[in-house]
């Protein structure tokens, strides 16, 4: 069974630095790349889970679905290392924290980031690809604030016969959640429900078309966003907007689409 620990060499390329967090089947370091001389985070299959072939085929096929993926606000997906100890693979290492640090910030930096995502959106639902899992935690910034959207680990083809479930219960669709097959317009109210929770503090209410969306101030939010939340959070998939009229309604209400003003990330320490 392989030890995961700091200094740790593998596939004689990469030194384990420090551990970055863990789901229920794999965890996820920071390495450097003493090839490449640049720091990657390396994906792994939980040792306990290296014997288990579904998981194995599970976690094989979310670095196939990643690594086709080539967005500028997509995490990027790199190499693939099947060992007898358990696979693992490396992908970008993003050093900034989630997009939940945006909570607290005025709607002229916080809106940004979303006509970004929205057009990472568009160009995976352009690969007939739902990611299903739009959250914070599934949203990281750089060190200029600039988002990448990761972890297609439940990610799906569009309409898939065999698919249901999937994603966090909080920002899940209803027909998601009713175990519908995937569709576009899942990440859509997902991605709502964020951008709800970003402006206001809180999660939406059931009934947001019949509700005021305030900042924690009191203050409203503008007029086209409401509406643009609206849109998103609608119970009928068929009136929710694509990911691309998403990002075209928010550079309209005057949300300019590029990296928010933020400071950069302290650097990587060895």
């Amino acid at each position: 069974m392989r030890e995961l620990k700091q200094a740790a060499r593998l596939a004689s390329r990469y030194s384990l630095v420090r551990h970055l967090g863990e789901g229920g089947m794999s965890e996820v370091w920071l390495a450097r790349d003493e090839r490449a001389d640049s720091h990657v985070a390396l994906k792994f299959l939980k040792p306990e889970l290296a014997d288990n072939q579904p998981y194995r085929e599970f976690f094989h096929n979310e670095w196939k679905i990643g690594s086709r993926l080539m967005h500028a606000h997509i995490g990027r997906v790199f190499e693939y290392y099947d060992e007898a100890e358990g696979p693992f693979y490396s992908l970008q290492y993003i050093s900034g924290p989630d997009i939940g640090t945006l909570a607290n910030q005025s709607p002229e930096d916080a809106l940004p980031p979303f006509g970004l995502l929205a057009d990472a959106l568009r160009y995976a639902h352009g690969k007939d690809l739902v990611h299903r899992d739009i959250k914070a935690s599934n949203i990281l910034l750089d060190q200029r604030g600039v988002p990448h959207l990761i972890d297609f680990g439940v990610a799906a083809a569009v309409n898939s016969p065999t698919v249901s479930g999937g994603g966090s219960p909080i920002s899940a669709s209803p027909d998601q959640r009713a175990g519908d097959p995937p569709k576009a317009a899942d990440d859509i109210y997902s991605l709502g429900v964020l951008l709800h929770e970003t402006l206001t503090g809180s999660p939406p209410e059931e009934n947001v078309a019949d509700t005021v969306i305030r900042r924690p101030d009191g203050e409203e939010i503008a007029a086209p966003i409401q509406e643009l939340i609206r849109n998103m959070l609608s119970p009928d998939p068929m009136r929710r907007p694509t990911a691309e009229s998403v990002k075209d309604q928010l550079a309209a209400a005057g949300a300019l689409v590029g990296q928010s003003d933020r400071p950069a990330a302290e650097p990587v320490a060895d």
